[in-house]
């Protein structure tokens, strides 16, 4: 496989900005000149270069605008470091370019403050290009003298290029979202909180999580508790440090779900019996609940529990937890002919004047104005 071109499918991340420190890594955002839209990877592959052709294998990238779209979307976030002269390892989502190609990629200078990408080979020289049109979703593309520039910028919260939450979860008055992205990130706005789950009990429907303070490491998916309704007001700074990675996390992610047809398509599937996802409880808290979705969304986290579990968990503290096993009865005896109504821990009456437990799904009820678990 001719890995010059074999390169053009990671080429995205062979920019520099004119402005950068080239000796010092960072995180960049890539914008066409021509288009206004940036390149963001929706997937890892590469099926290399179509010889009769020279096309290579370009499928990986997609563009899009406007930067509301992107300012919440790991898949735009570029990590570019210096190895030696003008070579240079890039990641993203997960994609390390020197292990997938072999070798380091050399990045040429342009003029006028934008950059080009190409690949070349027995004279024949290959630009990256978006397509043509008005669209505000493209695709990456060998032709097009007048989109082969490319902007490149340094994304940090004091600048418009910044990364911010936008969340997907109201609760009264707070705000949720997850994240699992391939970067190390601090919080730039105040109020933002980062959580993980250290344990699930299916019996009483709950999800322990503790605060992560300082860096959050690469690759930790979290819960975010936002600071405002707007991608602005919850900023992050993307750093270079290692971070803090919690043991034992029962959150999940994938970097990809790209439902198309052929070679390029990357998904993973949902499973409703061992995975929840954020949502709203019954009784209006946050928390991880069963979703009808197909496949697990991009740089989204998920909740890990075990099979057969209920529905929703119930997001809580280890404090709040420990109250709530202390003030449940022990499990009703199915022998108890004491005759009672029974509802929900939410107020569903599930059964009136019943003497038995049996036949009930796992869970807290309210027996004879007692709380009790069915195990």
């Amino acid at each position: 496989m001719n890995k010059v071109f074999l390169s053009l499918a990671l080429s995205f991340i062979s920019f520099v900005s004119a402005n950068a420190q080239l000796g010092n890594p960072g995180y960049y955002r890539v914008q066409n000149t021509y288009t206004e839209r940036y390149i963001i990877m929706t997937d890892n592959k590469s099926d290399g270069v179509n010889y009769s052709t020279t096309e290579p294998d370009l499928g990986a990238l997609e563009t899009l605008r406007p930067f509301s779209t992107i300012v919440s979307d790991p898949s735009s976030v570029i990590y570019i470091e210096n190895v030696s002269g003008i070579n240079y390892n890039l990641e993203a989502q997960g994609a390390n370019a020197y292990n997938m190609i072999g070798y380091y990629l050399k990045i040429p200078e342009s003029s006028g403050g934008a950059y080009r990408a190409y690949g070349e080979s027995s004279g024949t020289r290959i630009y990256i290009c978006d397509m043509y049109g008005s669209d505000d979703r493209g695709i990456i593309m060998t032709s097009g003298s007048l989109s082969r520039d490319w902007y490149i910028t340094p994304i940090s919260s004091s600048t418009d290029n910044y990364f911010g939450f936008t969340p997907e979860v109201a609760v009264g008055d707070k705000y949720y979202t997850t994240l699992y992205a391939d970067f190390p990130f601090e919080k730039s706005s105040d109020g933002l909180k980062f959580y993980y789950i250290s344990k699930v009990d299916a019996t009483f429907g709950a999800a322990i999580y503790q605060e992560i303070n300082g860096t959050v490491g690469k690759s930790v998916p979290v819960i975010v508790e936002c600071a405002s309704s707007e991608a602005a007001g919850n900023k992050i700074e993307l750093v270079t440090s290692t971070g803090n990675v919690p043991s034992g996390n029962l959150l999940g992610g994938v970097y990809f779900m790209r439902d198309i047809s052929g070679y390029h398509r990357n998904v993973t599937a949902y499973d409703s019996n061992t995975m929840r996802v954020l949502g709203t409880c019954s009784d209006g808290s946050i928390g991880f609940v069963t979703s009808d979705i197909t496949y697990l969304p991009a740089n989204k986290a998920y909740l890990t529990v075990p099979s057969g579990s209920p529905t929703e968990f119930k997001l809580m503290t280890q404090a709040e937890y420990e109250g709530l096993v202390a003030g449940i009865s022990s499990v009703k005896s199915s022998t108890d002919k004491t005759s009672s109504d029974i509802y929900t821990i939410t107020g569903n009456k599930v059964r009136t004047a019943s003497t038995s437990i049996d036949g009930l799904p796992k869970g807290i009820y309210i027996i004879g104005g007692k709380k009790v678990v069915v195990k």
